[in-house]
């Protein structure tokens, strides 16, 4: 079993996080892609990942007001 992201068609955003085998039982949502991603655990929904392989992380949410 491997970690694979979800990942956007249409934008490249990282919709979220699976745990799949990679060939079974599990097809990615339509306008999706799945891509393994188990050597990457930085990796995280919100980011984006292009066809290329470049990673961006997300921005981190905003600081609270005291």
């Amino acid at each position: 079993m491997a970690r694979y992201a979800v990942v956007s068609e249409s934008t490249d955003a990282i919709e979220g996080i699976v745990v799949w085998n990679g060939q079974t039982g599990w097809t990615p949502p339509d306008g999706t892609r799945a891509v393994d991603i188990d050597d990457h655990l930085e990796y995280q929904p919100g980011g984006t990942l292009t066809e290329a392989g470049d990673y961006t992380a997300p921005e981190p949410p905003p600081e609270a007001e005291e």
